[in-house]
């Protein structure tokens, strides 16, 4: 499995932001809260949550990749999106824990394996963006009619 050397980033489960919210909206705090679980995600996450073997790959030529994709209409995120989860900074949790006693429940980990069975199961909600039934597990709809398209929207609106 090709991964772009350096990705990391934070992950955190709904459950827990809800946690979170309630506490945040019955006590006084105020402002706002970092939120992420433990470990941060990297390769050796990734390697482990697919059950593949990781290779390493330069940034640069992965989006390069991204960008003839996206210039293709054959995927639907700019390469500029990939340039931000590049740069994403480490959150610091510490406020949400001192301020609000919150603590996630579940490992970064555990949220992700939770989000592609979801994916795997074909499971939505009744908005666009989360509708199992978009074409297939392809997408094919979305992608007919060119990544970002509108037919999708239209159809379920």
């Amino acid at each position: 499995m090709p991964i772009p050397r350096g990705l990391r980033f934070q992950a955190v489960h709904s459950h827990d932001i809800g946690h979170a919210y309630a506490l945040a909206v019955t006590t006084d705090a105020h402002g706002p809260f970092n939120l992420a679980a433990e470990p941060v995600i990297d390769r050796s996450h990734l390697a482990e949550l697919f059950d593949a073997r990781v290779v390493a790959m330069p940034p640069p030529l992965v989006r390069a990749g991204l960008a003839v994709g996206w210039h293709a209409r054959m995927l639907p995120a700019a390469p500029e999106l990939f340039d931000a989860v590049m740069h994403l900074p480490l959150l610091d949790t510490g406020r949400a824990r001192a301020e609000l006693g919150w603590a996630p429940r579940y490992t970064a980990v555990e949220a992700l394996r939770q989000l592609l069975a979801g994916l795997r199961a074909g499971a939505g909600e009744d908005t666009p963006p989360l509708v199992a039934d978009a074409g297939g597990p392809w997408r094919w709809r979305e992608f007919l009619s060119g990544a970002g398209g509108r037919e999708l929207l239209d159809q379920h609106s």
